[in-house]
């Protein structure tokens, strides 16, 4: 994805928000299943290995 100051990542980092619309059609129809959006949060429950 290209980043608003014109920076490139190809992977998501905690406090991102992730937008999805979706729909599917076929002859004559087309249906919708409206939008989520949600913001990516940091794993719970995980530590990192201290260094000595």
């Amino acid at each position: 994805m290209t980043l608003p100051g014109g920076g490139e990542r190809k992977f998501l980092q905690d406090g991102d928000t992730v937008t999805m619309t979706a729909w599917c059609q076929g002859d004559g129809y087309r249906v919708g299943f409206g939008e989520v959006t949600g913001r990516i949060l940091p794993a719970v429950g995980t530590r990192r290995a201290e260094t000595r």
